[in-house]
């Protein structure tokens, strides 16, 4: 046997990899390699954002393997065609991949049997190995709080494996697709999205360790404000593509003992979360397509509203808040949390647009676009997912904005033609005399659209949908 492959999906980084770190251990020389067949990890075609960030990430993961003595394969195809090719042109006595959701691994299987390789598969991917967190009897948790105590109740994640100090080479590359030919067209098109921040491991400690030392101990009182900076970490997407992974970021906010962070513990609840929205989609594999609970399938969503749908993604609905929260979206393929949720409940909520509508646009507009937080939240928000939000309960952007935005500085931010007006107004301009939108230099309906629904209005619909439904399923 020639050397051992490391398989890189969703661990796009040398430090605390452990694929990388099994590899580097067997004593062969290392074939790195990632593998585009055009589909995320998750198994479903990646979106526009995703897909850019793809490709500085694969960018950055090359120049930390050259440091080591090695460098990234890249190949473009069906993940079993190149890994059966790269099976013949290696000679490889292992090989090594993360263990995803809902999973790249077990495709390999009869590929590795049939050619004597040994499949070697790790959990990178969450703190707790997928199936590990379970109720007493073994099935799945649907509500949140009792998986949260459940992962509380474990011994805590391991510490971060160490960076290998160098990787041996094989005795000859295989083939390689040029990276700057990974993804030219999403690079150039979306060149915008660079102010977001630098992909990369390095980037994403960096910006970890930053918001540690400064922010970590406020993250309670700030994460909620979107006019506030640094008020959330801005390390989704790193944590999505794996350029850092979830053992690091506990153990940066607890370095000493390892046990339940102290310094931030509502961002700690933010990574059981996901590990939450993870162990969903591992249990319930159609979670982005259909509804977790089976009363919502008759329920009346909307799928024709293309007026209401177009003016949702392009900012243009005339509620404030909604529309500063796609503008953010369209600008950087980012949102922050809270918005998310506010402008979700808007489209299906007050529009009654199908959830699944939202779902698709976030995931092509998003920068971190994974599979299990995009479906779940969704549903969270839809109200037909686990541990989801009743229902009736649908956000009122004007107040979420006057509570969260007080003064208006979000708002004016991403939708300047309203910059003008006083913080009494900035979340509801249609309440504003005609002087003072004059004074503030607004025409309504034509510096800015008046509101596509009323919110009280369609309130009341949504309502009155949700009673169908109930009656329904009652009869």
């Amino acid at each position: 046997m020639n050397c051992t492959i490391c398989l890189f999906s969703r661990n796009l980084r040398v430090a605390d990899n452990s694929c990388l770190a099994a590899a580097g251990k067997s004593g062969l020389p290392v074939v790195p390699v990632y593998i585009d067949d055009g589909l995320s990890a998750s198994r479903r075609s990646f979106g526009q954002r995703s897909r850019w960030w793809l490709a500085k990430s694969l960018q950055d993961l090359d120049r930390e393997l050259e440091r080591l003595g090695s460098r990234l394969i890249v190949r473009r195809g069906s993940l079993v065609r190149e890994i059966t090719r790269l099976i013949g042109e290696c000679n490889p006595a292992s090989l090594h991949v993360m263990r995803d959701l809902p999973g790249q691994a077990a495709t390999l299987e009869p590929v590795c049997a049939r050619n004597d390789v040994q499949l070697v598969v790790h959990d990178d991917l969450l703190m707790f190995a997928p199936g590990s967190i379970v109720k007493p009897d073994g099935s799945a948790y649907k509500v949140f709080t009792p998986f949260w105590r459940r992962c509380m109740a474990t011994p805590p994640p391991a510490r971060p494996l160490a960076t290998p100090r160098t990787l041996t080479k094989p005795a000859k590359w295989p083939a390689s697709l040029p990276l700057q030919k990974l993804s030219p067209d999403a690079e150039k098109s979306d060149a915008q999205l660079d102010r977001y921040g630098q992909q990369g491991s390095r980037s994403a400690l960096a910006k970890l360790r930053k918001y540690i030392q400064r922010h970590a101990a406020d993250y309670g009182k700030r994460r909620d404000r979107p006019d506030l900076p640094d008020s959330t970490t801005r390390i989704s997407a790193h944590l999505c593509f794996g350029e850092i992974g979830p053992r690091q970021l506990w153990h940066s906010l607890n370095p000493d003992t390892g046990q339940e962070p102290a310094k931030a513990p509502e961002l700690l609840r933010q990574l059981i979360w996901r590990e939450f929205c993870a162990n969903l989609l591992n249990d319930f594999p159609q979670l982005p397509e259909r509804e977790l609970n089976p009363d919502y399938t008759c329920f009346a969503w909307q799928t024709s509203d293309r007026k209401g749908l177009a003016a949702w993604q392009r900012g243009k609905t005339g509620i404030p808040l909604v529309d500063a929260g796609m503008r953010e979206l369209n600008e950087y393929g980012w949102m922050h949390n809270r918005v998310r949720m506010v402008v979700a409940s808007f489209l299906v909520k007050n529009l009654l647009i199908d959830w699944r509508l939202g779902e698709k646009w976030f995931w092509n507009m998003l920068v971190d676009a994974d599979l299990a937080n995009n479906a779940a939240n969704w549903q969270w928000v839809a109200g037909s997912g686990a541990d989801a939000a009743p229902f009736f309960r649908i956000f009122n952007p004007v107040l979420q904005g006057r509570k969260f935005d007080p003064a208006g500085d979000y708002v004016r931010r991403f939708v300047p033609e309203l910059a003008g007006l006083t913080s009494k107004y900035i979340h509801a301009p249609w309440l504003a005399s005609p002087i003072e939108l004059e004074a503030a230099g607004i025409k309504l309906g034509q510096d800015y659209p008046r509101p596509i629904v009323s919110l009280a209005a369609s309130r009341e619909r949504a309502l009155n949908a949700y009673r169908k439904m109930r009656t329904h399923k009652s009869s």
